[in-house]
């Protein structure tokens, strides 16, 4: 699959090819403890035969939307926050 990439120390718009994302591959999102606006979050996708490709990611979450994502959505946010 193609990924364009954008801050992660290539010129904007950058396209590269990487492996392909297959059936029994698993995938770990390294990075979202950490969440914070302009963060990379790192998807690292391990293949069948060992191998693993990384595929940094950029997000467009604010703060009060890493928050909601946090607390599983904005409505339990709410809830919290009034108790």
């Amino acid at each position: 699959f193609d990924a364009v990439l954008f801050g992660s120390g290539l010129p904007r718009g950058v396209r590269y090819r990487t492996g392909e994302v297959l059936a029994k591959d698993s995938v770990t999102l390294k990075g979202v403890v950490g969440l914070a606006p302009g963060s990379i979050v790192t998807a690292e996708l391990k293949h069948a035969d060992g191998s693993t490709d990384a595929i940094p990611l950029l997000h467009t979450m604010n703060n009060d939307q890493i928050e909601w994502f946090k607390a599983g959505s904005a409505l339990n946010k709410i809830r919290a926050n009034n108790g």
